[in-house]
């Protein structure tokens, strides 16, 4: 959808910058799930994006999503915390979908390994099928639109076992529930199957780990 904000070019750059800048203040925390929700409309329009997006943005957005290299990034994590997790992760997919240059900036950020690292503590840390769902989605989107990513998490960070875990980990979840899937859980696990899908296409020419 494209964005409903109806201000001038400039101006509408101007305040995404001002978001920006407030959202890596700490002093601020309390009010960063409302800075997000904020940034979230703005991630909404392409041409903006394209003109404004940059590595401190992405890295500022990976930071409060909890995609990170440091697998104890998620641990612990309260309800505000898990609110504001979705949120960055939110304003992540609408700027992977919208915008090329963000794409190409995915490629050699922390966004793919980070995922893969978080992925690893999915049991651990008890993550919510939201936050996983999110997680795969900003996976499909890179390499759906990035195909050269693919091998990079195949053969570098062990994606498909990893994503096969993840299915079986929400499949035992509610096998030890004695329920059936939520549906955020099925949610999530459409999701994993469609980074899969995507991971797989041309399977046959790369290295795989089991």
């Amino acid at each position: 959808p494209k964005t409903s904000v109806d201000w001038d070019f400039n101006e509408q750059k101007k305040t995404l910058a001002s978001l920006l800048a407030f959202l890596t203040e700490e002093s601020r925390a309390e009010c960063h799930v409302v800075i997000l929700r904020a940034l979230k409309i703005f991630s909404r329009n392409k041409s903006l994006l394209e003109s404004a997006v940059s590595t401190e943005m992405l890295d500022e957005l990976l930071k409060q999503a909890g995609i990170s290299l440091d697998e104890t990034a998620r641990k612990g994590l309260s309800q505000d915390d898990e609110t504001r997790i979705l949120e960055a992760q939110r304003c992540l997919s609408n700027i992977y979908l919208q915008c090329h240059k963000a794409q190409d900036m995915a490629l050699v950020n922390d966004t793919l390994p980070g995922v893969m690292a978080q992925m690893t503590k999915y049991k651990e840390y008890k993550i919510s099928p939201p936050i996983i769902s999110f997680d795969m989605k900003i996976l499909f989107l890179i390499t759906a639109q990035r195909t050269e990513s693919r091998t990079v998490v195949v053969v570098e960070h062990q994606a498909l076992s990893r994503l096969t875990a993840s299915l079986e980990l929400l499949l035992e979840s509610a096998k030890v529930a004695q329920s059936a899937l939520s549906d955020e859980q099925t949610g999530a696990m459409c999701d994993i199957l469609k980074a899969l899908f995507n991971l797989t296409c041309g399977y046959e020419n790369k290295t795989c780990d089991k």
